[in-house]
């Protein structure tokens, strides 16, 4: 997890874990009279018990809500607890209006708070309640209750509402702060506001939390991103928003102790302002001087890694090109020029048609995203000079690349098939002369059979019988390797045969070992593939399949019944 999304989801747990305890204070306080729980302090105004109870309920929503994916009885539990605060802060909004602030001795929700815990009314009853408290609680209730309803693109409606109560929060700290600037009396400024401190204070802290909750959507991941604005917004927000209460609380120091004149205020304050602004300006500049360091350093070490890989290829000893998304060549070493002809300038913004006619990925879809491959596949490859060279392609995409950009390997293999055509024309000479000698011993050995068979001489006949029996098993080894020979080259032609053995024996399993081999071999050809399933001491079953609807592209075929693949089993013991 980034550090920036583990800070945020810490002061998320930390907002929720302080509402309630100091809405369940300040309830307390209230239920045994003890003003400094009801005010924090006893200088400041008492928190009311319905905003206390509205701290209570939106602490325990966003304690709800803080995991990504809660079981459906905490998701139920938190939406609940977020629409009691929005009808908290609606009842107690309700109850200013109508009885226009005048306290507990009018009635309304406070008044049976106090009733209930046995009080007659406020400890000061001349401070009106403030319409900003109700206001946020208001706004925060619909916003816990949609804390899901978001995406990491846009902003949701519990940002915008959040937001909102994030604002009236700040505008009753500021006005608390900032009465200095404004308030010529000598009187203590404090109980002359109606939104404590500690009620300010706290509500600040449960729309950031709520913002936190989520890190991963709407407006607080744009501010943990890893982007250029991100990394700004998170250098310079707190400071916008926590500079004015900042510098109120400075002023209420010196008013306090009798330091700062009230003609001396407003001078004050704009100098302050104004070098405040131009601290920010210059927090800009240095969070933009240090993204432009790190975006050179990480440019020139991509450079001299480019470098090193450009040197590493053009020192391969096969010929390598670099495609992209489109087909057209952006890099070709040393050894593409040797086997082609072209020189790469030649070849670059070229489409790699011109070097492989049919295409890296076949001819259906040239410029499809290439999967990794442990084999490669033969195509043939075009020169300069309009001559054919056999090529053996491997396709390998580049790793951190913004598009489908591919390293093609193309193995020159025209040594290869020379060796695999000389290796041909040997076995297939060894296997001539081989013949003509067999043929004449199973003539001679026919004959001399069929003497002693006439002279009744039965045990010389056995003799005889064996060496057909070995003259004949020699020339089906013979056949096997010009078989494998012919299916490896690929000059075969196929021909949709039925064709049954004899049921093998132990003592007559004779032979090279190529059954299985050519029998793959004669699968692949087909478009299918063979495999094989054994257990211990239950014998091995062998499997192959081949697709029937191959047939329907040849003319010459009969049209196939099934296009389904066809799976053909034999049991060995």
């Amino acid at each position: 997890m980034p550090r920036s999304t583990a800070l945020v989801r810490a002061l998320a747990r930390s907002s929720a874990a302080a509402a309630c305890l100091v809405g369940l204070l300040v309830l307390v306080g209230w239920a045994l009279d003890v003003m400094v729980l009801k005010s924090m302090g006893a200088a400041l105004p008492a928190m009311r018990p319905s905003a206390a109870l509205g701290m209570m309920f939106a602490g325990g929503a966003l304690g709800m809500r803080l995991r990504r994916h809660p079981s459906p009885r905490r998701h139920r539990l938190g939406t609940v607890l977020a629409w009691a605060t929005a009808a908290v802060g609606a009842a107690s909004l309700v109850d200013g209006l109508i009885t226009g602030g005048a306290g507990s001795t009018a009635g309304g929700l406070d008044a049976l708070f106090l009733r209930l815990f046995g009080e007659d009314g406020f400890a000061s009853p001349g401070i009106k309640p403030s319409p900003l408290t109700s206001l946020c609680l208001l706004l925060l209730g619909p916003a816990l209750a949609l804390l899901d309803r978001g995406t990491p693109q846009r902003l949701s409606w519990s940002d915008a509402l959040v937001s909102l109560a994030l604002m009236a929060a700040l505008l009753g700290l500021n006005g608390f702060l900032l009465g200095p600037l404004v308030t010529p009396a000598a009187v203590p400024f404090f109980q002359e506001r109606s939104m404590g401190l500690h009620t300010t204070c706290m509500l600040i802290l449960l729309s950031v939390g709520a913002l936190c909750a989520r890190p991963d959507l709407g407006l607080m991941a744009r501010l943990t991103q890893d982007t250029l604005g991100g990394f700004v917004a998170r250098r310079l927000v707190p400071v916008t928003l926590l500079g004015p209460p900042v510098l109120g609380l400075t002023l209420v120091v010196m008013h306090l102790s009798g330091t700062l004149s009230h003609d001396a205020k407003f001078p004050l304050f704009a100098t302050v302002v104004a070098a405040g602004g131009a601290t920010l300006v210059l927090m800009a500049a240095r969070a933009l001087d240090l993204l432009d360091t790190e975006r050179r350093r990480a440019t020139t070490a991509l450079e001299a890694s480019e470098v090193r890989f450009r040197t590493f290829l053009d020192t391969a000893p096969d010929p390598m090109v670099v495609v992209d998304a489109t087909g057209r060549v952006r890099f070709a070493n040393a050894e593409a020029e040797r086997v082609f002809g072209y020189r790469r300038e030649a070849l670059m913004d070229r489409g790699v048609e011109l070097l492989v006619p049919e295409g890296l990925h076949g001819p259906s879809n040239p410029t499809a995203t290439p999967r990794p491959t442990g084999g490669g596949r033969m195509v043939s490859g075009r020169r300069q000079d309009g001559t054919c060279v056999p090529l053996e392609v491997r396709l390998s995409p580049l790793e951190g690349a913004e598009d489908a950009t591919t390293i093609a390997i193309l193995r020159d293999v025209t040594e290869r098939r020379e060796l695999e055509k000389l290796r041909e024309e040997y076995v297939g000479l060894i296997s001539h002369d081989l013949r003509n000698p067999l043929h004449t011993i199973n003539l001679r050995a026919h004959l001399l059979q069929r003497a002693l068979h006439e002279r009744k001489l039965e045990r010389e006949g056995h003799m005889a019988q064996a060496i057909i029996h070995n003259v004949e098993w020699m020339n089906t080894m013979i056949e096997e390797l010009l078989e494998g020979s012919r299916l490896e080259s690929g000059s075969v032609t196929l021909r949709d045969k039925y064709y049954r053995t004899e049921d093998g024996r132990s003592a007559d399993g004779k032979g090279l070992g190529l059954g299985l081999y050519i029998s793959r071999l004669i699968v692949e050809a087909h478009g299918g593939h063979i495999w094989v399933e054994s257990e211990p001491d239950q014998g091995a079953t062998f499997f192959f399949s081949v697709p029937l609807d191959l047939a329907a592209k040849k003319p010459e075929a009969p049209e196939p019944e099934a296009t389904e693949p066809e799976t053909v089993r034999q049991r060995a013991g």
